[in-house]
């Protein structure tokens, strides 16, 4: 299963997923988008709301299974074991729209 992330701050929202969107002005998309609903969303457990953004982590469970495909593909995170120092000084990357996007 793929789960999405999302800030937590954001989990009373109501929300469609598009999975392998590159436009989101065009409908006619030619990268085979996915579009699902929200079912859940499943906070970090020491989230807590206006507080500074620590924990401000929240997973989606969709609606059904998204296919993998050229333009979706599941990011695997480290296990809890690693030490949180392995990825000091590495570039991460996110990737998607937030609602002043849209």
């Amino acid at each position: 299963m793929i789960f999405p992330i999302n800030r937590s701050e954001c989990s009373d929202c109501q929300f469609t997923v598009r999975l392998g969107a590159y436009d989101l002005a065009r409908e006619d998309e030619p990268s085979s988008m996915q579009v699902f609903n929200v079912v859940e969303v499943r906070e970090h457990p020491q989230f807590i709301m206006n507080a500074y953004t620590t924990n401000d982590l929240a997973i989606m469970v969709l609606d059904r299974t998204p296919r993998i495909s050229r333009y979706v593909m599941p990011l695997c995170l480290p296990p809890p074991s690693a030490r949180s120092d392995t990825f000091a000084g590495q570039k991460a990357f996110m990737v998607g729209w937030g609602r002043t996007s849209l």
